[in-house]
């Protein structure tokens, strides 16, 4: 069964009597808006403090954002009203009906309240429970899991899931996806985002709004957000290919809640592993298989600098995406753990697809900031050095510049928020559109940079030191195939030296070793590794080895600690 929605505003739900609840709710608006203001105006340096915690987020909810709005708080308030009334509609927005089980639910909210002790939310494939979704007159098994790192994907009602369609069933032609408060991702401005992509061929996830009901509680407008697979590939006229990323799991687990940040020694993507999408699949397929080799090794040699960046990437659509990013000024956008990479099987090279963009939360240029997003990612400094991606970067700035020149492009940017405005607005009161007449500033800053001018800058933005502590992991393991024989390549991870106290086969079933591990040449332990230096390639061992007898049910174990540290790592 396939359930596809070309047209999301859907049909026409029954009309309600609601001219007596609009009229009591506008004059409540109108009350609160002035209390507020009130508020604002005598309590000025208390209302910053409180705002941070209780006001912001309120305004946040209701469409308030402060980096993208065109309004001052004062003025979002008391144009509330008015934004109400011109949203005057019936809702016709498609509505997803989701019941899970009262136990499986609870399942949910303990791993909700598990992320609040912890400070972000970390995620495992158990913490998928089944669910049904009930959409028209159709019922659809499903399972799903909370989504997102950090808690603004868990406030209040509207938490964000990951919701994946058991069977060949789909809903708007997609068969994995999310919902999320629009918020989390700036309402309409994923798809200014997207749409600005489009011109450039650039490859984009679907993004629509639903309205969501969950074990029969109203939640209201909801965004739903397409997942890597290959009805994404296929919604942009592109064949079935492999979908890859950097692993982000160790940056996460190294999040301090207690300091509030990360360890610097794992906001490196050259010391992480390469994750993929839909991994039971590839690996069924003799030629899928074949591909996920090609495009890992491509992106491995990127990350040893084995192969420069237009050996790796499309050098069209990468100049392009990045040229974009930074006109619409998307830092979130170009982070190494949101960036998502299609291996194009014609071309053998790999393209990014766009993704979590947040536009809202872009620094706007007539503060002094917010220019030059990529040059403060040091994975894009790493690949705008190339002169083939950086020549497409600039053609891409000068497209940009003659579509605003021509004044269609801006127009069609309003009309596209317009229709977003009116179509959120009734919930989302607060909510104004972005500043789109920065846009022709921007682009005019951006190309009186040149490509020395950038590199020059890029080099300020290095991380910090990093001390010495208890980390998630100390070392990578990867095992190649070499002829009849494998090789073994471990990397030390942190920007300390360690040892390598043994290497062992262990039984996957029983966790004993079954028999010795044989290098080619014998070792000696400890066997040591260099420190790494910050944002540095990885120190590598690399051990020659042969396989055992029921190689299939070992795997190997590998000891090491930090010199002088007793605590040991496997």
């Amino acid at each position: 069964m396939k359930i596809d929605i070309h047209d999301q505003f859907g049909q026409a739900s029954k009309k309600k009597n609601i001219i007596k609840p609009v009229t009591a709710l506008v004059s409540i608006l109108s009350i609160i808006a002035v209390c507020l203001t009130i508020i604002t105006v005598f309590f000025w340096e208390d209302y910053k403090i409180i705002s941070r915690f209780y006001i912001a987020n309120w305004a946040h909810n209701y469409g308030y954002l402060m980096p993208m709005n065109r309004k001052s708080p004062v003025e979002a308030l008391l144009l509330s009203p008015v934004r109400f009334l011109k949203s005057l509609h019936i809702n016709n927005l498609p509505r997803l009906k989701i019941d899970i089980k009262f136990k499986h639910y609870k399942k949910i909210k303990d791993k909700r309240k598990e992320a609040f002790k912890v400070g972000i939310l970390t995620q495992q494939s158990s913490d998928y429970v089944p669910a049904k979704i009930r959409f028209q007159n159709n019922t659809i098994k499903a399972k799903l899991r909370l989504k997102g790192d950090w808690l603004d994907h868990l406030i209040g009602k509207k938490w964000s899931f990951r919701i994946h369609l058991k069977g060949e069933n789909t809903l708007f032609g997609m068969k994995k996806f999310s919902i999320q408060h629009p918020k989390t991702r700036g309402f309409h401005g994923e798809i200014l985002f997207f749409e600005t992509l489009k011109k450039f061929n650039v490859l984009t996830p679907r993004y629509i709004f639903v309205n969501v009901d969950l074990n029969g509680e109203d939640l209201g407008i909801m965004a739903l957000e397409e997942s890597f697979t290959k009805l994404l590939l296929e919604n942009n006229k592109q064949r079935e290919g492999i979908i890859l990323k950097f692993d982000e799991s160790l940056y996460w687990e190294s999040f301090n809640s207690e300091k509030s940040e990360f360890m610097p020694a794992f906001d490196n993507y050259k010391t992480q592993r390469i994750d993929i999408f839909n991994m039971k699949k590839t690996y069924n397929s003799p030629i899928m298989s074949k591909q996920l080799a090609f495009a890992t090794g491509l992106l491995r040699g990127f990350q040893n600098k084995r192969f420069s960046p237009s050996h790796v990437f499309d050098s069209k659509t990468m100049g392009s995406f990045l040229a974009v990013c930074e006109f619409w000024g998307s830092w979130h956008a170009i982070r190494w753990h949101n960036l998502r990479f299609y291996f194009n099987p014609f071309t053998q090279k790999l393209e990014p697809i766009a993704f979590d963009a947040s536009i809202y939360d872009r620094n706007n240029i007539i503060d002094g900031h917010g220019l030059l997003t990529n040059l403060k990612q040091e994975i894009m400094v790493d690949i705008l050095k190339d002169p083939q991606i950086y020549k497409e970067y600039r053609t891409a700035l000068l497209k940009l510049k003659k579509m605003i020149e021509k004044e269609e492009f801006i127009e069609y940017l309003m009309s596209i928020e317009k229709k977003y405005l009116t179509m959120l607005g009734m919930e989302f009161f607060l909510l104004w559109g972005y500043d789109l007449d920065e846009l022709p500033v921007r682009i005019d800053k951006l190309l009186e940079y040149s490509r020395k001018d950038m590199l020059r800058i890029g080099e300020k933005f290095r991380p910090g030191n990093q001390i010495k502590e208890d980390f998630p992991a100390i070392i990578h393991s990867t095992i190649t195939s070499s002829g009849p024989d494998k090789i073994l390549e471990l990397a030390n991870l942190v920007p300390f030296p360690l040892e390598i106290q043994s290497i062992q086969l262990i039984d996957k079933t029983n966790n004993k070793t079954i028999q010795p591990f044989k290098p080619l040449r014998s070792l000696s332990y400890p066997l040591y590794l260099e420190a790494t230096e910050l944002s540095g390639l990885p120190s590598k061992l690399s051990i020659r080895y042969t396989l055992p007898v029921k190689h299939d049910e070992y795997r190997l174990l590998v000891k090491s600690s930090l010199i002088g540290n007793t605590k040991v790592y496997e």
